[in-house]
């Protein structure tokens, strides 16, 4: 594994984000037009980007371990339409044997990127990387505001029932009462 300084690598925060990103490879022929190998991101910084290839063929991996010439990318953050263009250079490289192929994996610094992509990349990762906990959080505080309300219409509910029989109860007895007073007025007319 070759690695520049490990002081440089961590010169910018990363988050954890995969992207697809187009590489454009230029052959040693002069005007041949570039090509394509896709990648993607492992993570993302405001300094580069770290990619994934799986099965590198030999051109790629000269390209990729020499880390001499800058090449272009497109790298195709969700939502935002356009894919986001840079060049960028290789920085540091390893090569991982998996049990069925190899996995190419490097880091590439920006090298040409325009101020506001390079902050949109960014801030998209730090969405994806805070939108799954945002989630979590607005369900859980409506599962919260629907315990407090069910809490709440259950203490209406249950304050209700005993105004309903206190109402019964007020009826049976004003009822009681009417029976009596009329039992009194029959006595009294019985009496006179």
């Amino acid at each position: 594994m070759h690695k520049n300084d490990l002081l440089e690598r961590r010169k910018y925060i990363r988050l954890d984000s995969v992207f697809p990103v187009e590489i454009y490879l230029r052959n040693s022929h002069s005007g041949s037009v570039p090509r394509l190998v896709q990648a993607f991101t492992r993570d993302v910084s405001l300094g580069g980007l770290c990619l994934s290839i799986n099965d590198p063929d030999s051109h790629l991996l000269t390209v990729i371990t020499t880390g001499t010439a800058p090449f272009d990318v497109a790298i195709n953050v969700p939502v935002t339409g356009k894919p986001i263009k840079a060049r960028v250079r290789v920085t540091w490289h390893e090569i991982k044997s998996l049990e069925h192929h190899r996995q190419l994996i490097f880091g590439v610094s920006y090298e040409e990127i325009a101020l506001r992509d390079r902050q949109k990349i960014f801030a998209r990762a730090r969405r994806i990387k805070w939108l799954p906990r945002l989630g979590i959080l607005a369900i859980a505080l409506l599962l919260g505001l629907l315990l407090v309300s069910n809490y709440g219409a259950s203490q209406l509910r249950a304050k209700n029932q005993e105004l309903i029989r206190r109402f019964y109860r007020v009826q049976e007895e004003g009822e009681l009462y009417r029976r009596s007073a009329t039992k009194m007025d029959e006595q009294y007319e019985f009496l006179k």
